[in-house]
């Protein structure tokens, strides 16, 4: 008979012990399931973006940088009831990069990308950040060197250079269409040897190559240059040159560029090509070190000056002669090679720029020096610039990041570059910048 004074506990005392083990399972697994759901992978990293106008980064509160790119950090916090973003700082491979380029499926922006290794295509849909990169090609040219991507009509085309006995050889061919499998790449053809440069327009749609050749001269072997022009016509010769040292460029509106070899040990002017008239004009008497960004309206230009490395902007800049009076610094340090410029001018900073002994831009090219870079922003919101991004604080990676091939989508949603140390390819995620409200 039981006891009429027993309690509830008692009473229940086996059904409680059965509902306490049934709740502490239940917590331990939801434990383990929120903690998987928000580790971050070695691939998907950054934070959130604060409001405009905040101190320091676009998308970190309080980090502060003087003119000399030197940082100090006060309390990071991030703002958490502004997530403008999904993927923030993403690395998309980790291996060498010969070279990437964008093409167009579905309007979505689908990046393509060189494996220097192997020489194979690979593309990943940038509106899916976790999305895996896709082996589209399986033609090897191994130790390629270089990688250019062209859209020329509807046919997505690929320059490959690569190291073959002693000698860099070109190849232009067409991207097969991705069916589920890699294919060999189609129609390729072998471009001359000797080729020391290519310059692929902002839009994708042509590129210009300059190729050294000898000639004798009294008895003397001498250098020239020939260009070529390849677009939806193919590839055509549109200029001699008897001097083989030459960079080009060119515009989506078909104007043609060149400046001579960017050293500190000579003066670097720019020149206008005149097809019509086969004449190179000179535009602008550079300086020694300097090099050239040019798009429809705009061009940059750096020097190696007495005072360090400076980088000027000419924003009505037409194609016509300029001189020193028509440029206006810029509000931050750097080499031409990390800057893009579009809508907006942004370019990797050095939190410090070194070895200035040594020589610039030479030291910086041959790898005899490296510099630490951050992300910076010139627009009509942020005139004298503005940090857009600390690649390791706002990003949350120790990587030592030295920044090239900057680009920006066009549909101004990603910002891609290559970093030089290691020749890894990065995505960030800044349509929120681009796109709302930045006065562009």
């Amino acid at each position: 008979m039981e006891p009429e004074n027993q309690s509830f506990v008692e009473k229940n005392k086996k059904e409680l012990i059965i509902i306490s083990v049934i709740t502490i399972i239940f917590l331990i697994v939801v434990g383990i399931l929120f903690y998987f759901k928000n580790k971050n992978t070695d691939k998907v990293v950054g934070g959130n973006i604060p409001n405009k106008g905040e101190s320091g980064s676009l998308y970190s509160k309080n980090v502060n940088q003087d003119n000399n790119g030197n940082q100090s950090t006060d309390n990071i916090e991030e703002e958490n009831n502004n997530i403008y973003y999904i993927e923030g700082l993403i690395k998309i491979w980790d291996r060498p990069v010969a070279g990437y380029g964008f093409y167009k499926n579905n309007n979505d922006s689908i990046l393509v990308f060189v494996d220097s290794d192997t020489g194979f295509l690979y593309q990943k849909n940038l509106s899916e950040a976790t999305s895996t990169p896709t082996q589209i090609t399986k033609t090897s040219y191994p130790n390629i060197r270089e990688a250019y991507f062209l859209n020329i009509g509807n046919q997505n085309k690929i320059i490959l250079q690569y190291s073959a006995n002693n000698t860099i050889k070109s190849v232009l061919a067409n991207v097969p269409y991705y069916y589920a499998t890699p294919n060999e790449l189609e129609n390729i053809t072998n471009l001359d040897n000797g080729i020391t440069n290519i310059s692929v327009s902002p839009d994708f749609s042509k590129a210009v190559y300059t190729v050294t050749k000898n000639k004798i001269t009294n008895g003397k072997k001498d250098l020239f240059s020939d260009w070529y022009l390849i677009n939806s016509a193919g590839v055509s010769k549109i200029y001699t040159s008897d001097l083989s040292s030459w960079k080009l460029q060119i515009t989506n509106s078909n104007e043609i560029y060149a400046y001579n070899n960017d050293t500190v040990v000579e003066k670097s002017s720019l020149y206008k090509l005149d097809r019509g008239a086969q004449l190179l004009n000179q535009i602008y008497l550079g300086h020694t070190g300097s090099s050239y960004f040019i798009n429809d309206g705009e061009v940059l230009t750096s020097a190696f000056t007495n005072e360090g490395l400076k980088i000027y902007t000419n924003k009505n800049f037409y194609g016509n002669s300029f001189n020193d009076n028509n440029l206006s610094m810029l509000g931050f340090n750097t080499l031409i090679n990390k800057c893009y410029l579009g809508l907006s001018i942004i370019c990797g900073v050095p939190r410090e720029i070194q070895n200035y002994d040594t020589g610039l831009p030479d030291a910086w090219y041959q790898g005899l020096t490296s510099w630490q870079d951050n992300l910076y922003i010139i627009n009509n919101n942020y005139p004298s610039g503005q940090m857009l991004f600390d690649l390791n604080i706002d990003g949350g990676v120790n990587d030592f990041f030295d920044l090239r091939n900057i680009e920006v989508t066009k549909n101004q949603n990603h910002l891609l570059f290559i970093n030089k140390n290691d020749g890894s390819l990065w995505s960030l995620n800044i349509g929120n910048i681009l796109n709302t409200g930045s006065g562009d």
